[in-house]
């Protein structure tokens, strides 16, 4: 429940007021789930895009760091919460001017997201797109960014996918 109101006032409300819910709704799955539990996870990488909305990256990016090293000890496939920490930790790479490093880390969460993924799929391949504009050369970028609607519409066999889901970042 503090979780939920804390990612209220994240989206709509003063975010001072939002850091503290956030911190005592952490405190509280540590103690009763314990630290590797998947909602103690999710509470924590709430607590990291907090921290995010509030300008405060580098925070941000330690805090999700940390969250990508637990649930990659878990181990279980698909782990559609790695897939989302790989993809926050690639966005503040990206911040950090790590491109590569992004790049690799949005390469991994292709590889975990199934093929019903597509409006993941698409900001995975767009953010991709986008790295590779900044550092490469801008037909491979192009290409990487049209791969998104093909990948995307043969993965889910979806022939009415929306091309516009590509620019979904």
């Amino acid at each position: 429940m503090l979780n939920n109101l804390a990612m209220l006032l994240r989206d709509n409300g003063p975010l001072n007021e939002a850091v503290p819910m956030m911190e005592e709704s952490l405190k509280i799955r540590r103690e009763l789930e314990g630290e590797m539990h998947p909602e103690t996870l999710l509470a924590l990488s709430n607590l990291a895009s907090l921290r995010g909305a509030m300008g405060d990256w580098k925070q941000a990016g330690r805090i999700f760091r940390q969250v990508l090293a637990e649930r990659q000890k878990t181990g279980e496939r698909p782990n559609l919460g790695l897939a989302d920490t790989l993809v926050n930790v690639a966005l503040i790479e990206k911040l950090e001017g790590r491109f590569l490093d992004s790049l690799a880390h949005l390469a991994q969460a292709l590889e975990l997201l199934p093929p019903d993924s597509t409006r993941s799929l698409a900001t995975i391949h767009n953010n991709m797109a986008t790295n590779l504009m900044t550092i490469g050369p801008p037909k491979e970028a192009r290409t990487t960014s049209g791969g998104c609607i093909g990948t995307n519409r043969s993965r889910a066999s979806n022939e009415g996918s929306n091309p516009a889901e590509c620019g979904v970042a």
